[in-house]
């Protein structure tokens, strides 16, 4: 049996350094979000498995074997003929604030099947975790759409848009796309500008209330970057601080989050009273902020002793 897996894409996020040459300097990385969360819950212990298609190159292998790494099942992983691995360009401006560019012509993400294999893992699971990008290309699109279908009221599904409008190109359809997957999720966390912008809001709670009335999801967490967390269950909000750091780099913070909110939930069988959501969210908060103070995103993700002695240290 899983604890949960993951939908979608893992690809190879290439991200800028400094040269002193002025030459534009790249070092290549795995990452994608539903991979970050698998990657997260597994350092904490939880049981994982990727179901995906990433392309038969050298960027594919290499993804395989980091995730791999990190004892995430890959069984249903297909390595396709049909496209390249996708990649991410992770850059960043003079104020450090964080851009993507992307290289996904259509990109092996793109061309996920419904595989006996993935079936297999999808039943033995608890938990599926699925992001918007799936829904932007067929098969894929039309794969997770039947995963969704099939699954739905029999497993936890765990939904995280996290949007990249580079990806889309159009709001519009970016939006739309982004409402589908609201009507299968069990359990949802977006960032504060996700919640906006999905549901045409100009507030987080009178976003959240919109998707409460709409679509009856019961567990929602919206992250606000340094502003920590508001999280809902039913008609109940309560939000928890982040913490002060010296940020180096927030690629994954968010699939930190998330990774570690789904592990700690499985404590208490995806159905957390009030008091638990709270307790599980803080700690997601603090393993979230752990990994801003290192570079990368899988790589900079803590297992359970660092994010406790983290917590000591800065006394939350």
């Amino acid at each position: 049996m899983f604890d949960f897996a993951a939908l979608g894409e893992v690809v190879i996020d290439f991200t800028q350094i400094e040269s002193e040459t002025n030459k534009m300097q790249l070092l290549g990385s795995a990452g994608g979000a539903p991979g970050n969360v698998l990657v997260q819950g597994s350092k904490l212990g939880a049981k994982t498995a990727f179901v995906g298609a990433v392309g038969n190159d050298v960027f594919g292998k290499f993804l395989k074997k980091e995730i791999e790494k990190y004892n995430i099942d890959t069984s249903a992983m297909v390595m396709t003929k049909e496209a390249t691995t996708t990649l991410a360009i992770v850059y960043f401006d003079e104020e450090g604030d964080r851009s993507f560019d992307f290289v996904r012509a259509p990109g092996a993400d793109s061309k996920m099947s419904f595989t006996d294999d993935a079936r297999r893992v999808l039943d033995e699971t608890d938990v599926i975790v699925y992001p918007s990008l799936a829904f932007s290309k067929d098969p894929t699109n039309a794969t997770v759409l039947e995963i969704l279908e099939t699954y739905k009221g029999k497993k936890v599904l765990a939904y995280d848009p996290n949007l990249r409008p580079k990806i889309w190109n159009n709001d519009s359809l970016m939006r739309e796309k982004a409402l589908v997957g609201l009507k299968y999720a069990s359990v949802l966390k977006l960032g504060d500008d996700e919640a906006t912008f999905i549901m045409e809001k100009d507030s987080v709670d009178s976003a959240v209330k919109a998707i409460q009335d709409k679509f009856g999801i019961e567990l929602i967490c919206v992250t606000m970057g340094k502003y920590g967390c508001k999280y809902y269950l039913g008609d109940r909000c309560g939000e928890k601080p982040s913490y002060a750091v010296k940020t180096l780099d927030t690629t994954g913070a968010g699939d930190s989050f998330f990774g570690t909110l789904l592990w700690k939930l499985s404590q208490c069988h995806y159905k957390p009273t009030f008091e638990e959501l709270g307790d599980a969210v803080a700690f997601a908060n603090a393993a979230g902020a752990y990994s801003t103070t290192h570079k990368g995103s899988m790589d900079a993700m803590g297992y359970l002793e660092d994010i406790e002695k983290f917590i000591k240290e800065y006394g939350k």
